[in-house]
């Protein structure tokens, strides 16, 4: 069953990771029960999301500017975003450039 506006917001803010963030770690099962959903609903949610920002990735790669840009960095290079709920949106840039 798909998730209603409340639980797809509640994924897109990742509440989950408030616990995580202190060092509770929060498996998938315990994830969809916190979210009222099945694990497959939940996986399959966040999976379209995750096809989503791929495409939105793809879509930056091909600017040229975007180019000149990604070639200040190397593979497996970490970057720091700092920010509030923006930054750990689910459709936030941090989650879009993790794809280039």
């Amino acid at each position: 069953m798909p998730l209603n506006s409340d639980q797809q917001f509640a994924v897109d803010f990742n509440l989950h990771d408030i616990p995580v963030a202190a060092g509770l770690p929060i498996s998938l099962a315990v994830e969809a029960q916190l979210y009222g959903v099945s694990e497959n609903d939940l996986t399959a949610y966040k999976s379209s999301i995750d096809q989503h920002n791929a495409a939105t990735a793809r879509e930056i790669a091909s600017m040229p500017e975007a180019a000149a840009f990604l070639e200040r960095f190397s593979a497996g290079q970490r970057v720091v975003f700092l920010g509030d709920s923006i930054t750990t949106y689910r459709y936030s840039y941090a989650h879009v450039l993790r794809h280039l």
